[in-house]
């Protein structure tokens, strides 16, 4: 199965700051499926480092076979 490109969409996001404050809003996004080796490699290009990776919600084991995926990712400490 190979990544696809879908329709345009909106996606919702907040954002919380070191200060708590929060800001939100909608923006447009091209949402496709991407592989989690490519999206370790966006997350490292951007500086993050991945901590966790489960296959669903739930915590369970990711795997080869896994039809999806949940990755947490941070920027590392000075």
């Amino acid at each position: 199965m190979c990544p696809s490109t879908t329709r345009s969409s909106h996606v919702s996001a907040a954002a919380i700051s070191p200060s708590a404050r929060t800001a939100s809003g909608s923006y447009p996004v091209d949402p496709r499926h991407a592989w989690p080796s490519e999206l370790d490699l966006i997350g490292r290009l951007a500086g993050l480092e991945l901590t966790e990776r489960w296959a669903g919600w739930s915590g369970e084991p990711f795997t080869a076979t896994s039809p999806g995926h949940i990755s947490v990712r941070r920027k590392p400490q000075p």
